[in-house]
C-alpha cells in the first residue's frame, strides 16, 4: 500500500518528534525555520530533557489562564541549556517557552509581540542561570519596554 503525501509527512513528523524525545542528553537546540516550530515539537524537547511523556492538556491553555508554577511543575527543562527559536508563535503555544528554565541563553528570531510580552517572565524564571539574550528584530516596538521588564526583574532578584 501506497502512501499519500499527508501520511508520509505525519510519519516523519512522528519520527522526529519520537527522536526528539530521546535526546536525553541535549545541551542546545536551534530551530529557526519560520512555521516549522509546533507546540508538539516544544513538548517533546522539554519531554527529553524531563524524561517525561508530554502533559496534552497544557499544550493550549491560553496565556490570561496561566499560572507559571503549573507549567513549571508539569514540564521543566532539566538539561538544555541553550535555546535558539523562530520567535513567531503563530504555530506554537509561546506559554511553553516558560518551561524551559535554566537556560544560560536564549535565542529569539524576529518574535512575536506575544512572545516578547513573555520576556520579563521567562527571564526571572532562568534569571540564576541566563548568560546571553539574543533579541533579532525588523522593528523594536516592544521590544525596549520587554528589555525593561527583563532589567527590573532580574535587578529585583536576590543575586
Amino acid at each position: 500500500m501506497r502512501l499519500s503525501s499527508d501520511d508520509l509527512a505525519q510519519r516523519v513528523f512522528d519520527d522526529v518528534l519520537q527522536g526528539l524525545k530521546n535526546c536525553v542528553n541535549l545541551r542546545r537546540c536551534t530551530w529557526t525555520r519560520d512555521g516549522s516550530l509546533t507546540s508538539e515539537i516544544l513538548q517533546a524537547l522539554l519531554c527529553a530533557s524531563a524524561n517525561v511523556e508530554p502533559d496534552s492538556e497544557i499544550k493550549d491553555i491560553p496565556l490570561e489562564y496561566f499560572h507559571k508554577e503549573e507549567l513549571t511543575m508539569r514540564l521543566e527543562n532539566h538539561g538544555l541549556r541553550e535555546l535558539e527559536v523562530n520567535g513567531h508563535d503563530g504555530y506554537y503555544n509561546r506559554v511553553l517557552l516558560l518551561g524551559f528554565v535554566g537556560l544560560e541563553r536564549i535565542s529569539l528570531i524576529m518574535p512575536s509581540a506575544p512572545v516578547v510580552a513573555l520576556l520579563p517572565t521567562w527571564a526571572s524564571l532562568n534569571h540564576k542561570t541566563l548568560r546571553k539574550l539574543t533579541l533579532i528584530c525588523k522593528v523594536c516596538r516592544g521590544i525596549c519596554v520587554a528589555l525593561c521588564g527583563c532589567l527590573l526583574v532580574w535587578n529585583s532578584l536576590p543575586q
